[in-house]
């Protein structure tokens, strides 16, 4: 079914379109340029009461005026039956340029809770005021309420994996104290599921000179902080993705393999991990984009781009947890 379309989409690699169901709804998001700026785009979304078969007329997600960066959406759905929604917000890093961040402001991190149907948020408001410009943000719901991780910049430009809980803005914290100093953003966002009353939690950082995937269980009071296990095989690209049921856990990453890249996978619980499984192969180029990947009762579902020949294809499969080598 389409959504939606269109010729001044903004398209990029690592920050995709979603959809996800909320209730007897269907919420989607894209991007779309808003001005002449290279990053220079909104987060356009709309919503389906019939299971897709016709959608509601879109709407900006953040408000409408500002020719800025606004992207890498995630979102969760809480108890009340809302949308909660986050996505990185450049409103402040316009300096009628580039618009992307050139010393005027920083980009930020937004959250915002959304009754279904309907356009205008229930509330919004900024959890972070400064963060990494274009890594992925994980949103989830934990017992005790939802955690948003995000890839957080300091004034030193250390840009480690954070987390916060939105009515706790102030008390966010590094999910690991990795150290990463890096003066670019990596693109490298962090996935997480939420298992219980805390989360699990995938990143990847090159904090020591080599890049590295590390896995964690990391819970609100930061008990856990620091508690990390490096999952890959030593050529290590991160693109990660993270789906399971509870706490058995199937772990993903894209790992550089002889020709091109591999996506690799391996189970993880309260009992540590599993051996390491190559599960396809693909371009390391950024063509080929970030693998997805969600939990159903077969197993896991896994979504990648190839690219064969400078043509781009969606492909699918399901793994088999069961396949896989145990903890």
């Amino acid at each position: 079914m389409t959504v939606s379309s269109g010729e001044d989409w903004f398209a990029n690699w690592a920050d995709t379109p979603g959809v996800r169901p909320v209730g007897d709804w269907l919420f989607a998001h894209w991007l779309v340029r808003s001005g002449p700026g290279t990053y220079h785009y909104n987060i356009h979304a709309a919503w389906s009461k019939d299971g897709g078969k016709s959608w509601g007329e879109p709407f900006i997600l953040h408000g409408k005026g500002r020719q800025a960066e606004h992207g890498f959406l995630s979102s969760t759905v809480l108890p009340t039956g809302e949308l909660a929604v986050s996505w990185l917000d450049g409103r402040h890093t316009v300096d009628g340029h580039s618009g992307h961040s050139h010393g005027n402001g920083s980009m930020t991190l937004r959250w915002a809770r959304f009754q279904p149907g309907q356009n205008e948020p229930v509330h919004d408001e900024e959890l972070d005021d400064r963060v990494c410009d274009c890594c992925m943000t994980a949103t989830v719901l934990e017992s005790d309420g939802p955690r948003v991780f995000y890839r957080n910049r300091s004034e030193e430009e250390i840009r480690d994996i954070y987390a916060v809980r939105p009515e706790h803005a102030a008390e966010r914290r590094p999910v690991r104290d990795d150290g990463w100093n890096i003066a670019a953003c990596p693109v490298n966002g962090p996935a997480a599921q939420a298992v219980g009353n805390r989360s699990a939690v995938l990143w990847y950082t090159a904090a020591d000179g080599e890049g590295q995937v590390r896995f964690a269980f990391d819970d609100p009071a930061g008990s856990r902080a620091g508690e990390s296990k490096r999952v890959d095989q030593g050529r290590a690209l991160g693109r990660v993705a993270l789906a399971g049921h509870d706490e058995n856990l199937l772990l993903l990453w894209m790992e550089e393999g002889d020709q091109g890249a591999i996506i690799m996978g391996r189970k993880a619980g309260e009992n540590g991990l599993g051996p390491a499984a190559a599960l396809t192969e693909l371009s390391a180029a950024r063509s080929s984009g970030v693998p997805m990947a969600v939990a159903a009762e077969q197993g896991v579902l896994l979504a990648w781009t190839a690219v064969t020949d400078g043509q781009r294809q969606l492909r699918a499969g399901w793994v088999n947890r069961r396949a896989l080598p145990a903890l």
